[in-house]
């Protein structure tokens, strides 16, 4: 929602960056925002401050194993910041950081514990491995932009880079749409909103019926389709896609009568 309201008030806001990002948000100039480390799960306090101030006292980081010889954080907490995009001005994929991360960290490890010669070693240990080495030992893998998007939000449970609703403004631009943060003083709603998730239950007469998660700028809701319904859409159900719902708004979300399929 407030990252909602920034962007109505036209302020940019940044992906995630190992160089530039401190421990918490922060504007710079007159209309930027640079999102904070904080909000990236399994890092905590200590490992955001701990990056910030290695970063402050001997320069930006050169790239991923750069940074894992310099900081101390394990794999867990290095895998969220791959996948919210702090390493992506290496220049490779995520998918393919995920990948070579643990082989990275284990040789790291190795050679620390071999040799403790302080930051003489770095660069001993830049010429022997490289990123580039260890990307090439794999297949080619690259991410698409809404894979990008999915892994950021599992990763901090925010979407910084874009909402998929930018997908189709152009396309529901004058339309009278309801959005989710107003569900709670509406009966009925027209909602377009991004599937994330959806899951299947059965009631006690073996009827089969089908929750949804569902999310707009605002907000995240819960849209249901109960078995006459589930029947008539069930073969347009995708997660990932982006779907007009139309629907009684009910304690526990939107009682679903009709969707249509956008993108």
């Amino acid at each position: 929602k407030y990252l909602f309201e920034l962007r109505e008030k036209n302020f940019k806001i940044t992906s995630f960056d190992i160089n530039k990002c401190d421990v918490y948000f922060k504007k710079e100039g007159e209309n930027t925002v640079i999102p904070g480390f904080i909000v990236i799960k399994y890092l905590g306090y200590n490992g955001a401050r701990e990056i910030v101030k290695e970063r402050t006292l001997n320069g930006e980081f050169k790239d991923l194993i750069n940074f894992c010889y310099r900081t101390s954080l394990n794999s867990r907490s290095i895998k969220y910041l791959i996948m919210a995009g702090c390493f992506d001005f290496c220049g490779f994929s995520r998918k393919a950081l995920l990948k070579v991360l643990d082989k990275i960290v284990k040789e790291i490890e190795k050679v620390k514990n071999e040799n403790k010669k302080g930051i003489n070693e770095l660069f001993s240990i830049e010429e022997e491995f490289s990123l580039k080495n260890f990307i090439s030992l794999i297949p080619f893998e690259t991410e698409t932009e809404m894979e990008k998007l999915s892994m950021e939000f599992d990763a901090t449970d925010l979407r910084l880079s874009f909402h998929p609703i930018d997908l189709v403004k152009e396309k529901i631009k004058g339309w009278e749409i309801d959005k989710i943060d107003h569900l709670d003083n509406m009966r009925y709603a027209i909602v377009v909103a991004f599937m994330q998730k959806k899951k299947f239950y059965y009631t006690k007469n073996n009827a089969k019926l089908a929750v949804l998660t569902i999310i707009d700028e605002t907000g995240t809701a819960k849209a249901i389709l109960y078995p006459d319904k589930l029947n008539l859409y069930e073969n347009i159900l995708e997660e990932g896609c982006i779907y007009m719902f139309k629907g009684k708004v009910k304690e526990d979300g939107i009682v679903i009568e009709e969707l249509y399929k956008i993108s």
